[in-house]
């Protein structure tokens, strides 16, 4: 989960989502989208615990993994074959568009939507981006994956704007991002990435004015090639901090200084800034410390445990911040293990780190007595990053909800029908 110091900002949520069909050329949102646009609701006074099922998120884990490496063909190695492995990947369509919503942590609703390409052999994005940079194919590569991910998110909500990675080459070629601006339907975002140097600025922002209403976005500030130099030579519409801003921010006086910093300068230059990654408990509470009560709180059970931190303790905290909550269980034994193997979060979820309520180690009928406690009062979703395979949706769902029903009816929460 992202973070951010200031008063109006924006935060890219840590969902993604794709379509099933030839690995995503759709998006599917289902559930999701209807929790999120709960989040735009106030909450109101007192009202019943309402217990609700998000079986979009079972699928999340299969949704997102990559396809056999046969889905591009025989496997090749080597700099001589990346250009016709490129190739083969562009003729094919052997990658998927993910999205990632954008939300306001002020009015906690969906602004805009980023998109994502995942590759269906598994080949991290930096790292088949950069291949084909390095043969020539770069900009072709931009160019198909661009194209599919404008076609994909004609299937998204109608509003908010397409947040779409770019590099300054694909820029200063212009004709590609030209084509898509005039018909895509939503207003388009320009991410500007870390991956290559700006040799001529004045080049690429005589470039930019030459695409109408395109706005431009400072990818990952502050890594790789996205050097401060960018924001004050480009004016960019939106800051993204990079990952590295934010881990270790609660206990690093100097890195909240800075942070804080390049707020006070988005505000006086009428920019937006996003962050990346609040992940742990400390990070949450400095969010909350450094935001006033417009910025909600959606407490995640399985996601904070999964970082270390106490939901109990948080939600305590917290209590009159809170306006959504998620139930995830957590199955220790298998946190266990991939914190010693050092596992990717993929690569968790799918060993079944996480299930539904009354099916792992977080005491939920401490955390309904809390709830009780400080009188919450709106959704409360039971949810569970799992391989289908593995555990049926449906069935899952179930357990959850009865694990939830009953301890809820235990602490004495009344739950709408």
């Amino acid at each position: 989960m992202p973070v951010a110091l200031g008063a109006r900002v924006l935060v890219g949520a840590v969902f993604a989502w794709s379509a099933a069909a030839k690995l995503g050329r759709r998006s599917a949102f289902g559930a999701f989208v209807a929790s999120m646009g709960r989040f735009g609701v106030p909450p109101a006074a007192r009202r019943p615990v309402a217990i609700a099922v998000s079986a979009a998120e079972a699928a999340v884990p299969v949704l997102l993994a990559p396809a056999v490496a046969a889905a591009i063909g025989p496997t090749v190695t080597g700099r001589n074959s990346t250009r016709p492995l490129i190739e083969q990947v562009i003729a094919t369509e052997a990658f998927q568009t993910v999205f990632q919503p954008v939300v306001d942590l002020e009015t906690r609703e969906v602004v805009g939507f980023e998109a994502l390409t995942r590759f269906d052999d598994g080949t991290p994005p930096e790292l088949r981006f950069n291949d084909a940079a390095e043969v020539g194919m770069g900009v072709p590569l931009e160019h198909a994956t661009l194209r599919a991910a404008v076609d994909a998110a004609s299937e998204l909500p109608p509003d908010g704007f397409l947040s779409v990675n770019v590099s300054p080459a694909l820029i200063l070629e212009r004709a590609t991002i030209a084509a898509v601006a005039r018909t895509a339907p939503r207003s388009l975002v320009l991410e500007l990435t870390e991956r290559e140097p700006v040799d001529d600025y004045g080049a690429l922002t005589r470039a930019l004015q030459g695409l109408g209403s395109v706005r431009l976005a400072v990818d990952d500030a502050g890594a790789g090639y996205a050097s401060l130099r960018h924001i004050l030579a480009l004016h960019p519409s939106y800051i993204k901090l990079d990952i590295s801003w934010v881990r270790g921010i609660a206990d690093d006086m100097a890195r909240q200084a800075l942070v804080a910093g390049i707020n006070h300068f988005a505000k006086l230059t009428s920019c937006r800034m996003i962050a990346e990654c609040i992940e742990t408990e400390a990070e949450v509470d400095l969010l909350m410390s450094n935001s006033g009560p417009a910025v909600g709180l959606l407490v995640d059970t399985g996601h904070i445990t999964y970082a270390g931190g106490n939901p109990l303790a948080m939600t305590k905290r917290h209590a009159k911040r809170i306006n959504h909550v998620h139930c995830k269980d957590v199955r220790l034994n298998v946190l266990k293990e991939a914190r010693a193997k050092d596992w990717s979060f993929l690569d968790a979820v799918l060993a079944g780190v996480f299930t539904v309520p009354g099916d792992g180690g977080v005491d939920f009928a401490a955390f309904a007595k809390l709830l009780a406690d400080i009188r919450y009062s709106g959704w409360t979703v039971v949810e569970a990053e799992q391989d289908p395979a593995k555990a049926p949706p449906l069935q899952y769902a179930q357990m959850g909800h009865d694990h939830l029903t009953k301890v809820f009816t235990e602490a004495k929460i009344t739950i709408a029908q």
